[in-house]
C-alpha cells in the first residue's frame, strides 16, 4: 500500500454544520453563546457522535478559537445526542444540516449559526455563520470526495475548510 498512489478526483458535495442549542437557552447567535460559556466556564456541554467523529472537531475547533471552557459529552451517535438536546441535558451540537434544520424549523431547537463562509441560504436564510456573528475565522464543512487507489474508486468523507 503506498499512501502517495492516492489520486484525488473530485470534491462532490460540501455541507456546513449548524450550531443547535436547546431552544430555553437565552442565546441567539455565536456572540452570545462565547458570552454565555465564559461567564459559566466549564459549565455547559457540547454533544458529538462519537470522539474523533466530524460532530466533536468541529465544536473543539470553536472552543479552541473561542477560548471557552465547554465539557464533551460523547454519545454512540447523533440520534441520542439531538434526544439529548432537545431535552435539556446538552447545551449544544454541531449537527449536519439534514438533523439540525428540521428540528430547528419546528422550533425544537434553535439554529444559532451555520460553520460555512457563507449563509446556506438556500435553506436558511436568516440563519448567519460564525464568522459573521461572533468568531471570525471559523469555518469549517464535511464534504464528500472521490479519490482512486489503481482503478479502484474511493468515496470519502472527512472536514475541513473549503
Amino acid at each position: 500500500y503506498d499512501p502517495m498512489a492516492l489520486q484525488p478526483v473530485a470534491q462532490l458535495i460540501s455541507l456546513p454544520f449548524a450550531i443547535v442549542v436547546n431552544p430555553k437557552l437565552p442565546v441567539k447567535n455565536t456572540k452570545e453563546l462565547i458570552e454565555y460559556a465564559k461567564a459559566r466556564p466549564g459549565q455547559l456541554t457540547f454533544a458529538s457522535a462519537g470522539i474523533g467523529s466530524p460532530t466533536h472537531i468541529a465544536p473543539e475547533l470553536f472552543r479552541w478559537m473561542a477560548k471557552i471552557d465547554m465539557l464533551h459529552v460523547p454519545y454512540k451517535g447523533g440520534s441520542q445526542a439531538v434526544t439529548d438536546l432537545i431535552g435539556g441535558q446538552i447545551t449544544c451540537y454541531f449537527a449536519a444540516m439534514s438533523t439540525g434544520l428540521p428540528l430547528a424549523k419546528s422550533g425544537r431547537l434553535r439554529a444559532v449559526a451555520v460553520t460555512s463562509p457563507r449563509r446556506f441560504s438556500a435553506v436558511i436564510p436568516e440563519v448567519p455563520t460564525v464568522a459573521e456573528s461572533g468568531l471570525p475565522g471559523y469555518e469549517l464543512v464535511g464534504w464528500f470526495g472521490l479519490i482512486k487507489l489503481g482503478y479502484l474508486p474511493i468515496l470519502i468523507y472527512t472536514i475541513g475548510y473549503i
